[in-house]
């Protein structure tokens, strides 16, 4: 009995720091979304859910091309993805090309009308183009479709709607 515990401390101490290193090794691994994500992909490529994931993670660190070029992938897999389409939308319209940002919102709403986020972002379309009261229309939209509104997009929509009131 004395050589059995004589061994299972060190044994014991021994799985403790495998264990430490493997844990300190996984985290600093999913540390980084991207480097995750792209992993994650490389051994389940055709999972848009996943592909998903990685182009949200691009979008965070504004790589927009690459987060447009996983996008694409989701969108080829699953062309009414209304939350990759508006996704995409978003990145055209952070490297400036408002006409795709403009069709892949487009895109988003009417592949699901009840993605509120598009539908609030083909509402700032129409209001750039000059269509207020369209833009009006589909902003009451995205009030309806969000249990809480985003406090600047509620304000802005008072803002509009205060001054068609006015221009009546």
């Amino acid at each position: 009995l004395v050589l059995r515990w004589r061994f299972a401390v060190p044994m014991i101490v021994l799985l403790a720091v495998c264990h430490f290193v493997t844990t300190f090794a996984k985290t600093t691994f999913w540390r980084d979304p991207v480097v995750f994500f792209e992993a994650a992909t490389r051994s389940n490529p055709d999972w848009p859910r996943l592909r998903y994931r990685l182009d949200c993670a691009y979008s965070e660190r504004e790589d927009y091309r690459a987060a447009l070029e996983q996008f694409q992938r989701v969108v080829d897999k699953k062309p009414r993805h209304s939350l990759a389409l508006n996704d995409m939308g978003n990145c055209y319209y952070m490297l400036g090309d408002r006409d795709r940002a403009a069709d892949a919102w487009f895109r988003a709403f009417s592949a699901d009308p009840g993605n509120a986020v598009a539908v609030f972002n083909v509402g700032l379309v129409a209001e750039q183009e000059g269509d207020l009261a369209a833009a009006l229309r589909f902003y009451r939209m995205y009030l309806a479709g969000v249990r809480e509104p985003n406090p600047q997009a509620a304000a802005h929509i008072r803002s509009l709607e205060a001054k068609m009131g006015s221009a009546s």
